[in-house]
Order: C-alpha cells, then structure tokens, then sequence
C-alpha cells in the first residue's frame, strides 16, 4: 500500500500538470522503493500491516510486541497450551489492552508459562488517511530524489519543480530531518 499518491506529487511538488510520462515510474517504482528506503532507515514498517506472531508464555502479565511496530491497531490475542488456537482459546477484548507502543496486557490474570503458547495478530503501521504528514513529505522528496536521478524518462531538473519546492540536491537531505522524530530507540 502507497501512503502517497501521484497527485499528492504533484501538489506538493510541480506547477503543470504535464506529467503523464511520470505517473506509471512515481506510482509503480519511486513511490514504494521511498516508502522502503523510509522503513529501512526507521527500521520499521511505516505502511500499514498484519502481523500474527507466536509468544512464548512466562507466567507475567503482558508481553511486549516486536519494537518495529508502530500505530498498532487491531489486536487479537489467543492462550493456547495446546497451540490450536481456536475460538474457544481467544480472549474477548474486555480480557486485555494494548498500548500503542506494543505492550499487551491482560486484566486480573496472566499469560499460562509455555512454549509458543500466545498467538497475537495485530495490525501495525500507518494508513493512508493517519500517516503524519512529515512522513508523507520525506516520501514524496525521496520519491522526487530518486525519480530525477534517472530513469527510462528525461530526468527532472529544478526547472521542473514548483518555485516552493525543494531543490533535487536538498531533497534527500530534508527527508532524513523529517525522519528523525520518527526514530525509535531499542535500549
């Protein structure tokens, strides 16, 4: 899933809407690839995902999702010794909370000790109508930098751009400021 779109391109970035020989390389390789680049310097998914992941009980009152998750939604969870994971072994959502920062934790009780005995599915990462909007800048100048680097098209040279946008040369490096706040810590 694109958090951006080609029109979002262009309204943040050009002043003509001559751009049909772009549109497929923006919206089919730029677009992603900046999204990945973006998630690869974050290290985490920046895009929205599901997740099912298996959690070995330790007798405690919460566990901790992955730290690459973020904007995390959606979360079901199962206690199953036996590792079926049925209905009968999911938690009904009164049962447990989870913080948006991926800790998972159950009311008045606590996960059985067991190997790979939790079953949590979630859904984490941005959608298109939440991600901040300085994400949605840093992958639209990344999404630019690498689109006027060269390609089966002209390359974009400043003239091309919007007299507000960014220059090519301080695309790339206003990304990663843009970034920075999105950074998370493992300690």
């Amino acid at each position: 899933m694109n958090l951006i779109t080609v029109e979002k391109l262009e309204e943040i970035f050009f002043n003509t809407e001559n751009l049909s020989g772009y549109r497929a390389n923006l919206s089919g390789h730029c677009i992603p690839a900046a999204q990945k680049e973006i998630s690869s310097l974050l290290n985490y998914s920046i895009a929205q995902e599901t997740y099912s992941k298996l959690f070995d009980g330790d007798g405690s009152d919460r566990i901790y999702l992955p730290s690459k998750a973020v904007d995390i939604s959606s979360v079901e969870v199962w206690i199953d010794e036996e590792r079926v994971f049925g209905d009968d072994t999911k938690l009904d959502s009164e049962d447990f909370y989870c913080e948006s920062w991926g800790e998972v934790v159950l009311y008045n009780d606590y996960f059985s000790i067991g190997r790979k005995n939790i079953k949590i599915n979630y859904i984490a990462g941005y959608s298109e109508e939440d991600c901040p909007e300085d994400l949605i800048q840093a992958i639209a100048n990344i999404s630019m930098f690498n689109h006027s680097q060269g390609n089966e098209f002209n390359a974009l040279t400043d003239e091309d751009f919007d007299s507000t946008a960014p220059k090519i040369n301080k695309l790339k490096v206003t990304a990663l400021k843009l970034i920075e706040p999105y950074k998370r810590w493992v300690i």
